[in-house]
C-alpha cells in the first residue's frame, strides 16, 4: 500500500516538473530551475522511501514474532521441577562417628566387665575346691596346676580335645534317646480308604 502511495506521489512530481518545462518564460527560468532540483532530490528521497518502508516492515514483523513468542511463553508457563537435596553437615558426620565410636567402646567395656567377673567367679569356685576339699580333690587339683605349668599350649589342646569329645558323646546320647522315645510309641494302623 505504501508503494503504491509512493508511486503516485512520484507521478504528481513528474507530472508538475512536466508543466513547468512547458512554462519557458525566462523570469521564471532560475526559480523553475531551483524547484527542479528540489524536486529531484525530492524525488530520490522518494525512491529510498520504499526501502526503508520494507526495513521498517521487516523489523515490525521481527517485532510482532517476539510479542507472539512472548504472549505464548506467559500464556503457557514452564513448570520447573524443583530438586531438593538435602546434604548433611560435616558436623553432624563427625557426630554419627563418634556415636558409634563410642558404642563399640562401651560394648568392649560391657564385654571386658563380663569376662573379669566370670574369671573372678571361677577363681574363687577354684580357690574353694583347694581349701575345703579332701585330699584326693586337693591331689587333682595340684596335679592340674603342675601340667598347666609344664605346658600351657598342651594343657589348652588337651582340654579343648576333651571337651569336644564330651559335646560328642553329647550328641550321640540325645540322638538315641530320641531313638529309643520313638521305638517306644505304640504305632498306630492306618486306615485305608474304601470305595463305596
Amino acid at each position: 500500500m505504501s508503494e503504491v502511495l509512493l508511486q503516485s506521489i512520484v507521478e504528481k512530481l513528474e507530472a508538475i516538473e512536466i508543466s513547468l518545462l512547458k512554462d519557458n518564460n525566462p523570469v521564471k527560468g532560475d526559480a523553475i530551475q531551483a524547484l527542479l532540483k528540489e524536486v529531484k532530490s525530492f524525488q530520490s528521497q522518494l525512491a529510498k522511501f520504499p526501502l526503508q518502508f520494507e526495513k521498517s516492515t521487516e523489523k515490525t514483523s521481527e517485532l510482532l514474532k517476539t510479542i507472539t513468542s512472548i504472549n505464548f511463553r506467559l500464556d503457557n508457563p514452564v513448570a520447573g521441577q524443583i530438586k531438593n537435596s538435602h546434604h548433611f553437615h560435616k558436623v553432624i558426620w563427625i557426630a554419627f562417628g563418634l556415636f558409634i565410636f563410642c558404642v563399640l567402646l562401651l560394648y568392649g567395656w560391657v564385654s571386658c566387665h563380663n569376662e573379669k567377673k566370670a574369671f573372678e567367679a571361677n577363681d574363687i569356685k577354684y580357690r574353694y575346691l583347694k581349701v575345703n576339699g579332701n585330699s584326693n580333690l586337693l591331689i587333682a587339683t595340684y596335679s592340674t596346676d603342675s601340667l598347666y605349668k609344664l605346658g600351657k599350649a598342651y594343657f589348652t589342646k588337651k582340654v579343648v580335645e576333651k571337651e569336644k569329645d564330651f559335646a560328642n558323646q553329647n550328641e550321640l546320647y540325645r540322638i538315641a534317646n530320641e531313638k529309643k522315645k520313638e521305638t517306644m510309641l505304640p504305632k498306630i494302623p492306618r486306615r485305608s480308604k474304601s470305595k463305596n
